[in-house]
């Protein structure tokens, strides 16, 4: 039998499991209906401000409404970004997403507004939109200029939506907008598809070479990129690439109506705003639908508001809160890196920059490609492998017959895919270099006496891996058959080219001896 003090343990817990049944049901039976409009959004948001909190402050902040009564609400938590902004966060990314939108009220995008802190990026400003014009742009910025007056942007990186860079250069005349390279590529891939190019690009090596060589021109400094231009028309006409109604396109669109100091991102911290494009993956995980229910969608957008307080307080700590870059996206970022320094000393010209960092953006054009061609023509292909392209050595080949279209109009693009085209950061390269080591010794050793005579063991040149210089060698590259990889090497490097011939391997296989 049960003792009394047992029985009184179990009358407690079932009294506990009870209390706790009835609070859940009195939450649910306490859940407003769903507005029919943002505006009654805001008006049920005004009345109720301490329904969503972050730091027992409201977490909806304001709301503005154009002229054709389409309406904005403005969320943020004040804290975040007085803390965001005491760290020197003056680099601002922005973008928006419609995925995740609630699916009542109908919204056209919720807008999504970060500042970058020691490389990382914090989103600190959400805004639910109903309308995407220049002026609900214009509205928004110029109301967060007004509740948040600390922040004050000196670079801003957006995609190339003229909307909205048109807001921000009216709102932060003091700012330098610059769009993301990403989207640059990603503009000039669906114009080829537009064109009807996408398999004359995919048979034809030297158009293939030329396409590239355009996504590189956005990495040339602004008073080079027609220069540029010209070689690449030049590099087209020696070779017999019939590339003319693309060429009118990217003069037409690119050159003349956006300019090149729009989409250059020479010299700047950042080529792109994929951590925006990330985080917005990061919420359709999180919501785990589409278009979620809007009183969840808002508690979701509060608690990462209260997660991000964690990751800035870290960053002042100087701790490290993410993963170490990929092997290969620091050996892509190092090249473009090693490329530019070569060319502004002069020991590279214009036209071999281009082809050396034409392969920066190989791999998504030539996946984007095959996706197009196989989805409309029904048809999967293997990708043959492409030849690699060389400074020294790049061989003419005559294009095939094709029928191109006439005419076409310049067509500017304003939606787009939310697709990972990650390029690490020159910060982190030098990061990585500081954490792993690099071939620089600090000056003024002290010279010590040593008693006795250490034993140095030496490598074999001829079986350590040849990138980390550590591992034995055990997997080749397929198929120029070089083995001169570790296993953990062969792991980062599976689909890059080989580090020995710069052939575009297909895999690796482990060399047994």
């Amino acid at each position: 039998m049960r003792n009394q003090s047992d029985v009184f343990e179990l009358q407690n817990i079932i009294v506990g499991q009870q209390q706790k049944l009835q609070c859940v049901m009195l939450e649910k039976k306490i859940v407003p209906a769903l507005p029919i409009s943002i505006n009654a959004l805001a008006d049920y948001l005004d009345q109720n401000p301490e329904r969503y909190t972050c730091c027992e402050q409201a977490f909806y902040q304001d709301r503005t409404v154009d002229n054709d009564g389409k309406t904005t609400n403005i969320f943020g938590c004040t804290s975040l970004i007085s803390d965001v902004v005491s760290q020197g966060g003056n680099e601002v990314h922005a973008d928006a997403t419609f995925k995740v939108t609630p699916a009542t009220p109908q919204s056209r995008q919720l807008f999504i507004l970060h500042i970058i802190v020691q490389n990382h990026s914090i989103p600190i400003i959400y805004a639910l939109m109903e309308s995407k014009t220049e002026a609900a742009y214009t509205l928004l910025l110029t109301k967060c200029k007004a509740l948040f007056p600390s922040i004050i942007p000196n670079c801003v990186m957006t995609d190339f939506e003229t909307a909205l860079q048109n807001a921000f250069l009216t709102v932060y005349p003091e700012t330098v907008a610059h769009g993301c390279w990403f989207h640059y590529v990603q503009a000039l891939i669906k114009n080829v598809k537009r064109l009807g190019l996408a398999q004359y690009v995919k048979d034809n090596v030297q158009a293939k070479i030329c396409l590239k060589m355009c996504a590189a021109l956005a990495l040339l400094p602004v008073n080079k990129i027609d220069e540029g231009f010209q070689l690449i028309r030049r590099h087209a006409i020696d070779n017999n690439v019939r590339f003319a109604t693309f060429f009118n396109y990217y003069s037409n669109y690119w050159l003349r109506n956006r300019g090149p100091e729009v989409f250059s991102v020479y010299g700047l911290p950042r080529r792109t705003n994929n951590n925006v494009e990330c985080f917005h993956s990061q919420l359709k995980e999180k919501f785990q639908i589409l278009h979620p229910n809007l009183w969840t969608f808002l508690e979701h957008l509060k608690n990462l508001s209260s997660k991000y307080h964690v990751t800035v307080r870290q960053l002042a700590l100087g701790q490290r809160i993410s993963r170490a870059v990929k092997i290969k996206y620091l050996l892509n970022s190092g090249r473009i890196l090693k490329s530019t320094q070569q060319l502004d000393l002069g020991h590279i010209t214009l036209k071999e920059f281009l082809l050396q960092c034409s392969h920066s953006a190989e791999r998504y054009i030539r996946e984007e490609m095959n996706w197009h061609i196989n989805v409309e023509q029904g048809v999967i292909e293997e990708n043959e492998d492409e030849i690699a392209v060389r400074v020294e050595d790049h061989q003419p080949e005559l294009p095939v017959n094709i029928v191109l279209p006439e005419n076409p109009e310049p067509e500017e693009v304003h939606e787009w895919d939310e697709r990972d085209f990650f390029i690490p950061e020159d910060l982190e390269l030098v990061r990585w270099q500081e954490e792993y080591g690099n071939d620089e010794y600090p000056d003024n050793i002290p010279y010590v006496q040593i008693d006795q005579t250490l034993q140095v063991n030496l490598h074999n040149e001829e079986t350590i891996c040849v990138v980390c210089r550590d591992g034995a060698r055990s997997h080749a590259s397929v198929p120029c058959g070089h083995r001169v990889l570790c296993a953990d090497c062969a792991d980062q490097l599976r689909t890059n080219r080989c580090p020995i011939c710069n052939r575009e391997s297909t895999g690796v296989i482990r060399i047994w001896q």
